[in-house]
Formats: C-alpha cells, sequence, structure tokens
C-alpha cells in the first residue's frame, strides 16, 4: 500500500504578512491639546468646577495662544465661574490668570463676529455674567471692573438694538438689557430704581419699545415692555404717607391777664384783630433775647426765678420811674396797673415757652 505524501501550499512567512500594505494599520498621532480638553470637560461634566478651572491652567487652556484662538476655552472657562459658588478659592495664579482675560472683552468679541448675531448677543451675555461673579469676590478691589461692565453692556444694547429684528435676537437683547438694569446697576452698584432706567433706551431707540411690546417672553405670557415695566415698579420702593404734623398752639399771652383784668383783655384781643401781626412780631421778637438770657440762669425751680423777677420788678421800678421816657410811657397809658400787669404776664409767659 503505497503511502501519498502531503504536499504543503507556499505561505509567506509572517514578516511579510506585517509588512504587506494590505494589512498595516495606519496610526494617527495622539491630539495632545484635545485630551487635555476632554479631560478638563469630563470634570465639568462631574460638577468639579474647581478642578476644571484648574487643570485647564495646569493644560495650558487658559494660556494666551489658546484664549487668543479657542471659542471652545473661552466657553468653558465661563461656564465654570458662573456656576462656581465660591470663586475666592482659586489659587492666586489662577486668579492673576482669570483678572487678565475677564479683562479682555475685545478678544472674545473678536472670536465672535462670525457668529450669528444672537448668538453674538449670547455669548457676550455670557462674559458678563461670569465676570460680574468673579469681579464680586471683592468689591472694593474690582468695583472699577464693575463700573467697567455696566457701561461696556449698556454699549453693546444701544449698538444692536437696531440691528435685531428676529424674535431669537430680540430675546437676547432683552436678557442684556434686564441683567445690566437688575444684576448689575440695582443688585451690586445699588443705585436707585426708577422707570427711566428702561425707558432711556427707548427714548435712544425709538423702534425698541414697539419690539418688545410685539414680542414676549418664553418664560411668560406677558410681553417684554410690560416686563420691565412691572418689574421696576416692583422693585421701586414704596412711597411713606407722610404724618401730618398737627401745630401746637403757642401759650396764649393774655392768658394770666384774663384774671386781672378783663378790661385788658378785651383791649388787647381788639388790637391784635385789627393787626395780628403785631403782637406775633413783638413776641417772636422777645423770643431769641430771653433764651439768651436762660442760658446763663442756674436751673432754678420756677418759683425761685418768679419770686428774683419779682424782686428786681419792685427795686427797678421806682428808679425806672425816674426817667422821663417811663414817665411819658405812664401818663399816657390809661390804666396803669394794666400797663404793669402786661409787661409782667409777656415776661412770665415766654419764659414758661421757653
Amino acid at each position: 500500500m503505497t503511502q501519498k505524501s502531503v504536499r504543503f501550499a507556499k505561505t509567506k512567512k509572517l514578516d511579510q504578512l506585517l509588512d504587506d500594505s494590505r494589512f498595516r494599520i495606519e496610526s494617527e498621532p495622539i491630539d495632545e491639546e484635545r485630551l487635555n480638553a476632554q479631560e478638563c470637560l469630563d470634570l465639568f461634566v462631574k460638577g468639579d468646577l474647581k478642578g476644571c478651572i484648574e487643570l485647564m491652567y495646569l493644560n495650558g487652556l487658559l494660556s494666551d495662544e489658546k484664549m487668543g484662538n479657542s471659542m471652545e476655552s473661552w466657553q468653558l472657562m465661563m461656564d465654570c465661574i458662573s456656576q462656581l459658588e465660591n470663586v475666592s478659592l482659586l489659587g492666586t495664579s489662577i486668579e492673576r490668570t482669570l483678572t487678565q482675560w475677564f479683562s479682555q472683552e475685545h478678544e472674545l468679541q473678536r472670536l465672535v463676529m462670525k457668529q450669528p448675531l444672537n448668538e453674538q448677543l449670547n455669548t457676550m451675555y455670557q462674559f458678563y455674567y461670569s465676570s460680574l461673579r468673579f469681579w464680586k469676590q471683592n468689591m472694593k478691589r474690582y468695583y472699577e471692573h464693575i463700573d467697567a461692565i455696566s457701561i461696556s453692556c449698556r454699549e453693546l444694547v444701544l449698538q444692536n438694538s437696531r440691528r435685531c429684528t428676529t424674535p431669537q435676537e430680540i430675546q437676547q437683547l432683552a436678557q442684556l438689557l434686564d441683567f445690566l438694569i437688575f444684576d448689575v446697576q440695582v443688585d451690586t452698584l445699588k443705585k436707585a430704581v426708577n422707570l427711566s432706567m428702561y425707558t432711556r433706551f427707548c427714548q435712544l431707540d425709538n423702534q425698541l419699545e414697539s419690539k418688545f411690546k410685539n414680542n414676549k417672553l418664553e418664560t411668560a405670557s406677558t410681553d417684554i415692555d410690560a416686563y420691565f415695566r412691572q418689574k421696576l415698579q416692583f422693585r421701586m420702593p414704596k412711597q411713606k404717607q407722610k404724618k401730618t404734623i398737627i401745630p401746637v398752639k403757642s401759650p396764649n399771652i393774655t392768658t394770666l391777664s384774663s384774671h386781672t383784668d378783663p378790661k385788658f383783655n378785651s383791649t388787647q384781643s381788639e388790637t391784635l384783630q385789627k393787626n395780628p401781626e403785631k403782637g406775633i412780631v413783638q413776641s417772636s421778637f422777645m423770643v431769641p433775647i430771653l433764651r439768651q438770657i436762660r442760658r446763663y440762669i442756674p436751673n432754678w425751680s420756677p418759683h425761685f426765678v418768679a419770686s428774683i423777677i419779682l424782686f428786681a420788678i419792685s427795686v427797678i421800678l421806682p428808679v425806672a420811674r425816674r426817667s422821663v421816657t417811663f414817665n411819658v410811657l405812664w401818663k399816657h397809658s390809661k390804666d396803669k396797673v394794666a400797663t404793669a400787669l402786661t409787661l409782667l404776664t409777656n415776661v412770665l409767659n415766654t419764659l414758661a415757652s421757653l
């Protein structure tokens, strides 16, 4: 029995197969920048905002080259800062870098110029919102930067108010204006709330009010114009009712003399009715003089002061009677007792009112 020989087919060696271009796998170079950006994005998705910013700084995503050309780096930085609860926890080096980029608004505007208008306004809103949260960590130190946000945001609204025509663009414009009025001017800069905060923009652009009236908010059924007016009215301080001050009547000058001499009381009342300003002028003239005198009188009891006044009158009156002027007044007065009592009564009532 003849044994058949087994023939083996000719095969290529393994080395030859590996060298064959048909089986060669072209390995692409690893993009380290994209890998670094993905690591930062993963931390952001996990909610580690502080770690995301720190890794962006370490991986060079906040460098001049990346921020000057990469819109993705700007977007991730703004998203982190806008949601980070405590910005002050970041290190000094990172804070210095963020201060640099939040101060260079023009760099971001240069990158967003090619975007549609509604996306431009939305991106700038995110920039203003995140930068405000960053600057508010130290109001005293960064107050000028917050004021600069108010100016830049106002200019952006005025520059684009006429360009906005579609509902999406008008919505983004209203979002910017709402941020400017309430977040910056009212809540941060503590400016007094008044309706002109909104109406001044309508005056500078006569089409703005009609645009806002014809467009409703996405989150409410009211139109944008009514939204601003109602919100400002609600935030305005309530006017307090003025308390009615009831004037206190001054003590009647003739109160004491009415019990002593009714004749003089009627005469004086007739004089005041004919010339009411006369009694007021005389009383108001004596009050400052007596107040000045009272400053130098010790704090004695009223009875003791009255005794001194009576003693002074009893001593001074005989001496005064020797003067020509007193004698003329005394002779021409109808009732001498009434004249003396009137003088004493005026002095005592005036002292009592001090």
